[in-house]
């Protein structure tokens, strides 16, 4: 049995490690409060946004109050619109926009002249044969009248490309040209520039690509030799080799325009280095006013400009010819031959003829000649305002007949 305790026996203090005189409960009861509010603040963020369901179903978290909150509207499908009418102005447009190679504006290096046009020269095939076109447009193409020889419908045969279908829209034998349509157009297809006559220059260098023999995508060069009218159709002559199989093809300046349609018809395998082609100005007649020249004077125009400048030579001409009546009488040796019309234009090239020698006879001699050369030269000069103009050979040869300027050491 425990000892009794006097009932004045002094209690022991309980902090006896503390200092005495400093009350410490207060302070431990303020560091227990701000300790439980921090963990209440923090239980509360956490738990923030949670509803506490009853028993055994799961918690549904929802989502934070806001003022601008958005409520979702159902999923519903877009109406379907029924596909817009084709417009067909539209796809004119853009048919006719650009992938056309266009025309540099400073002469292109052999090699970059050649990679932008190969794309658009094909193999054209036939049941007779082989030949070459070019694409003028994307769905339109040119090639030689002889290459489709009658038949409705070729084969287009391109590298890298799958075989396509043409169907012949037009063609002329008297100037040896044809005009394809394809049965499916390529939007990417790659088309070449037509140049005018008044581009082609005698001297300038141009290059050949077709299938000679059927070796597709051959590339000759050359430039242009000569401009000649051949059965009153205007060609361009040219070095660069033209062999069967060519025919069709285009001749290329350095500009990258095509100056002219190949033809293997003309010469055939008589002549070694001696090509030609057929003038962008039949193509473009072919082809139909939306691809004349844009800014050319019209055809009416130049015909009427051409009329009145010859009838203007023409009137010179008679003059002259007044005076070479009165030299021939006087000057020329009585064996000279019978006299023919305009018989003092062969004297342009320096040809003297047969005269008796005196100092008047000898300055009408320089006269006439130098009334030749001038006459010459302007024929000439009218001849290439014509073909910028449009004019036809044989349509300008029919004006020159008219007022009689006519010599056959001209026409060639």
């Amino acid at each position: 049995m425990p000892p009794a305790v006097a009932a004045d026996a002094p209690v022991k203090e309980m902090s006896a490690s503390f200092p005495r005189g400093r009350k410490v409960g207060p302070i431990i009861l303020a560091a227990g409060a701000l300790a439980v509010a921090a963990f209440t603040a923090m239980l509360l963020v956490a738990l923030r946004g949670i509803t506490i369901p009853s028993k055994g179903v799961p918690p549904r978290v929802q989502p934070p109050p806001s003022a601008n909150r958005v409520i979702a509207s159902p999923i519903v499908p877009p109406a379907v619109r029924p596909d817009p009418a084709p417009d067909p102005i539209a796809e004119k447009e853009l048919l006719n926009s650009s992938t056309r190679v266009p025309e540099a504006s400073v002469i292109l290096t052999v090699e970059e002249l050649v990679s932008r046009s190969m794309p658009a020269v094909v193999t054209v095939e036939t049941s007779d044969g082989i030949g070459s076109g070019f694409f003028v447009s994307r769905e339109v193409l040119l090639t030689n009248a002889h290459v489709v020889r009658g038949n409705s419908a070729v084969m287009l045969r391109s590298g890298g490309t799958r075989p396509k279908t043409a169907r012949v829209k037009s063609q002329s034998d008297s100037i040896d040209l044809a005009v394809l349509t394809v049965d499916i157009v390529d939007l990417n297809q790659v088309y070449l520039p037509l140049a005018v006559p008044a581009d082609v220059h005698v001297g300038a260098e141009v290059i050949a690509i077709g299938s000679p023999l059927g070796l597709q995508n051959t590339v000759t060069r050359g430039i242009v030799s000569a401009l000649r009218d051949v059965q009153g159709v205007s060609l361009v002559q040219t070095d660069a080799a033209i062999n069967a199989g060519n025919s069709g093809g285009p001749l290329l300046d350095r500009y990258g325009r095509v100056v002219g349609i190949n033809t293997w018809k003309i010469a055939g395998g008589s002549a070694q280095s001696l090509g030609f082609a057929v003038s962008t100005y039949y193509a473009r007649a072919m082809l139909g006013p939306e691809f004349a020249p844009k800014g050319d004077r019209s055809y009416e125009t130049g015909l009427r400009e051409y009329t009145e400048n010859l009838r203007v030579l023409a009137d010179r001409a008679d003059a002259v010819d007044a005076n070479w009546k009165r030299f021939r009488t006087e000057c020329q040796a009585e064996e000279a031959g019978r006299s023919v019309d305009r018989e003092w234009f062969a004297l342009w090239d320096g040809h003297r003829p047969q005269m008796r020698e005196s100092a008047s006879c000898r300055s009408w001699y320089d006269y006439f000649k130098d009334s030749a050369s001038t006459l010459h030269d302007a024929l000439k000069r009218y001849q290439a305002t014509g073909r910028e103009a449009g004019l036809p050979a044989d349509r300008m040869r029919v004006v020159r007949r008219r007022y009689n300027l006519i010599w056959p050491a001209w026409e060639s």
